[in-house]
């Protein structure tokens, strides 16, 4: 599995917190927190690994 790119890596700083967190309000339960932050997980891997790196002008 290849690294993850800096701007990646700053989308899921952002991104997998504010997916995670209301996924565990809703659920309330180990069982379904672990559920909804492994869909969460697959849900952004699937669309950054489907992403061509963008060359960011620094």
């Amino acid at each position: 599995m290849r690294r993850l790119n800096p701007f990646q890596r700053g989308v899921w700083a952002v991104v997998g917190p504010l997916v995670i967190m209301p996924l565990a309000e809703l659920g309330g339960h180990t069982l379904e927190y672990a559920v909804s932050a492994f869909g969460a997980v697959l849900l952004v891997l699937s669309v950054a690994l489907s992403q061509k790196p963008v060359p960011v002008k620094a």
